[in-house]
């Protein structure tokens, strides 16, 4: 009996093992509507207490247009209604707003991306120009499993 559990154990391990901890999907808005298994991945991600994210590269254009918006063509009236936006939304919401639509891009840099979608696996393993995300989870595991 001890052998069957510490082999059950073993096992379970090995397979822990090769399961990512992290996504990271790199996209613009475009390809984000391309992506397919979204439902599934995010909820395999869930399930296994695994952190999955997706970021827009059009994040930046998205935030500043937003921000933007109704914005008087007087520059100094519109620079007014900026700060009131701004205070209205408070430090914090305005920072989480401004570091999510910078996320893309500041990942672009340090994972030195060169095509997208980019999906990035436990910050080491990066999958290209793939829209199935379940078909690129597949591409880490075996890779994970050949090693």
């Amino acid at each position: 009996m001890k052998n069957i559990i510490l082999f059950l154990y073993l096992v379970s391990t090995a397979v822990l093992a090769i399961e990512p901890s992290q996504m990271i999907v790199v996209v613009n808005d475009e390809q984000a509507g391309q992506l397919l298994g979204l439902k599934a991945v995010k909820s395999y991600f869930n399930r296994t207490n695994s952190t999955f994210a997706m970021y827009s590269l059009d994040g930046v254009n998205n935030f500043e247009g937003k921000l933007s918006e109704g914005l008087s063509s007087d520059m100094e009236e519109a620079k007014q209604q900026a700060r009131d936006k701004y205070e209205a939304m408070g430090k914090k919401k305005m920072t989480r707003l401004i570091l999510k639509a910078y996320k893309a891009k500041m990942l672009t840099l340090q994972y030195k991306l060169e095509k997208y979608p980019a999906i990035i696996f436990d910050d080491k393993y990066v999958v290209y120009g793939e829209f199935n995300l379940n078909t690129a989870l597949n591409e880490y595991l075996a890779h994970k499993e050949e090693r």
